[in-house]
């Protein structure tokens, strides 16, 4: 979200002079000092969400007619999971300033974080009929395709982004995703290392190199990348499921046993997938009992659908 706000900040709207009975401090013209503006910018670059909020907060009510603010102060919202407010105020955005192409992005990120993907293309559409260069909602929409099943119309999308912008890690790692759902894993590898060459440190890239890895049959390098992901976040309950779900295959009942055991000291006994993991490894042992006793603690709609599908398996199984 940082880069798209900073490109906002460089577009900025002659405001009229808002009306007011009473206002201390005195409404102001204009767009708030650029020092301000880079402070904000600061928050939100170091994810300090509340402080983001609040001072946009007393800044948007100092200059009532800045879509800038309004932008980054729904954006702060949106990383403190108040998606409802977030979306207020990027309407409010683009109320000011209907031109404002970062906006519609940032609407747009926010109406599909709830699920509304429909709405959520025609807000990227309408970034991008204002400026066609905008890399960010090329893969926006590229991933509320992909999200309703749309994967060749993604790839286009994604493929489009990485046109604009070459070292974007984050559409290398979606087209990864895509290209993987299509069968297409050779592909898959292939973005996802490029995703990792430009950053490192991406997890996501990590567990998708990890998943088309396994998928390929190389075993050793799916675990290596479960493994580089957990060193970046040693709690990331997906890399440690995917993990422990690979030694399960592997029909290593040791490894499995120690993958179970780590990924619940670091994840906490409550976490949906790990609890799935827990009644599993307790099934492979006989445990029939037990491992139902697990399974009735988890929340199947927490677990990633692949995992679901297993939950009700060995909900059968046992």
């Amino acid at each position: 979200m940082a880069k798209h706000l900073e490109q906002g900040l460089r577009n900025g709207r002659k405001p009229s002079r808002a009306k007011s009975a009473k206002a201390p401090p005195a409404l102001q013209q204009g767009e708030p000092p650029q020092g301000q503006l880079d402070d904000l910018i600061s928050f939100m670059n170091q994810r300090r969400m509340q402080e983001a909020a609040k001072q946009a907060s007393a800044m948007a009510a100092e200059f009532p007619s800045s879509a800038i603010l309004f932008n980054i102060l729904g954006a702060a919202h949106m990383g403190l999971g108040n998606k409802d407010r977030a979306i207020e105020n990027f309407k409010k955005a683009l109320y000011l300033k209907p031109g404002y192409a970062e906006a519609h992005n940032s609407l747009g990120i926010a109406l599909q974080a709830q699920g509304l993907l429909d709405e959520a293309i025609a807000s990227y559409d309408k970034a991008l009929q204002i400026k066609p260069e905008l890399a960010e909602a090329h893969n926006n929409r590229g991933a509320s395709l992909k999200d309703q099943g749309r994967l060749e119309e993604a790839t286009h999308g994604f493929g489009r982004a990485l046109q604009i912008s070459p070292r974007f890690a984050e559409a290398y790692n979606n087209l990864g995703a895509a290209l993987k759902q299509q069968g297409r894993v050779d592909e898959a590898i292939a973005n996802f290392s490029r995703a990792l060459q430009i950053n490192p440190r991406f997890i996501e890239a990590h567990i998708g190199l990890g998943i088309a890895s396994q998928d390929k049959g190389l075993m050793d390098e799916a675990i290596a990348s479960f493994g580089n992901a957990l060193k970046i976040k040693p709690d990331n309950a997906e890399a440690h499921s995917h993990l422990c779900g690979l030694y399960e295959k592997r029909n290593s009942l040791r490894e499995f046993e120690k993958a179970v055991e780590m990924a619940t000291l670091q994840c906490g006994e409550d976490n949906p997938e790990i609890l799935f993991r827990r009644a599993q490894l307790a099934s492979r042992k006989d445990q029939h009992e037990a491992a139902l006793g697990v399974l009735n603690r988890v929340e199947v709609e927490k677990v990633q659908p692949a995992i679901r599908a297993s939950c009700f398996s060995l909900i059968g199984k046992s």
